[in-house]
């Protein structure tokens, strides 16, 4: 998009063929981007390198025939560094992302305006030469995306192998109940996940759900995810996704929040707004099951002491009360249903 942006300031100055070539360039690359860092969509994927990816899962199964499943779950890919992000500049990250978006959505609309005014009068409108001044004045917003992405691999500890290590736990923990007498499984089916691919747009999820549609549908399902757990003060549980557009299992996100109420935690739900971003709920939800993601950091427009996608993701940067609180409503959640399903059941 910075390179599409940088091309069209250059031909806008020759009017006709150039600038229309240059105009229908940048239109297709503002497609491409929005539907894949905007909307998650998967339409231009075929014309992108494959990369071959691993999802991780295991299953602990019910004593009997399983009524409800529940999914717990991560990711564990990262990325590289996000410079934005970097310890001086990360107040403001949200600001800069936002204001080059303005600009260059206001740009996009008024060169493609200006296009089919010129085609259909033959004359640029008349304001357009103070336009480029716009343009050209505004790049510094727009030319920064280029340099969005350093060339160091995050570690990722809270964003994201903390959450895929929360799986594997819990799992550790009700097998050890299981085995102790202290708690069997009778109707309850836990399912522990690791996905890939999740910071490539959900990538990692949506195959996952494609895969595994038919088992996903075929018992009551509920899919927790987690991501980017670091603050047990900023525990937050998501009712949207994908930037806001993907409405989540709000009954589910509820009925998670009363399981920490009752455990005396402090946390909220939160729903996902336009540049927040998107977490694997949102490839879940779009295949029709039920599912939220409990996260554990700053959503705030202006904020610092962040450490996910920067060099610093490592753990000495996650709380361990944020960690024990997660495992704490995540082990009761699943006691709940248990309980609930024996009651009807038994």
């Amino acid at each position: 998009m910075a390179i599409a942006y940088l091309v069209n300031m250059v031909l806008m100055f020759f009017p006709g063929i150039p600038e229309l070539i240059s105009d229908i360039f940048l239109g297709v690359v503002t497609i491409i981007g929005f539907s894949q860092f905007v909307f998650y969509f998967r339409i231009f994927d075929p014309f992108f390198k494959k990369k071959e990816g691993y999802n991780v899962s295991g299953v602990v199964k019910p004593s009997e025939e399983p009524k409800f499943q529940i999914i717990i779950g991560g990711h564990h890919d990262s990325v590289r560094e996000y410079t934005f992000l970097r310890k001086k500049f990360q107040y403001w990250y949200g600001i800069r992302i936002l204001l080059g978006t303005i600009v260059y959505l206001l740009v996009v609309a008024v060169m493609i305006a200006d296009e089919i005014h010129y085609l259909i009068v033959g004359a640029q409108f008349p304001w357009f030469g103070g336009f480029r001044i716009f343009v050209l004045a505004a790049s510094i917003l727009v030319l920064q995306f280029y340099f969005f992405e350093g060339k160091q691999i995050t570690p990722g500890a809270g964003d994201n192998l903390i959450a895929s290590t929360m799986a594997v736990k819990i799992g550790e923990l009700f097998r050890e109940m299981n085995k102790k007498g202290e708690m069997e499984l009778k109707h309850t089916q836990i399912v522990l996940l690791s996905t890939d691919a999740e910071e490539a747009g959900l990538r990692g999820a949506m195959a996952f759900a494609k895969k595994y549609d038919e088992q996903l549908h075929k018992i009551p399902t509920a899919i927790i995810n987690i991501d980017s757990i670091y603050d047990a003060d900023e525990i937050q549980i998501l009712t949207r996704d994908i930037n806001g557009f993907t409405p989540l299992a709000e009954n589910l996100a509820k009925e998670v929040k009363g399981v920490a109420d009752a455990l005396g935690y402090k946390t909220r739900l939160f729903p996902f707004k336009f540049f927040g971003g998107g977490t694997d709920s949102g490839a879940y939800a779009r295949a029709g099951v039920d599912s939220t993601t409990i996260i554990g950091m700053s959503t705030d427009t202006f904020r610092d002491g962040l450490y996910y996608h920067t060099v610093d993701d490592t753990v000495e940067h996650i709380e361990p009360e944020s960690v024990e609180m997660c495992l704490d409503i995540l082990a009761n959640y699943v006691a709940k249903k248990e309980k609930e399903l024996q009651e009807k059941y038994d």
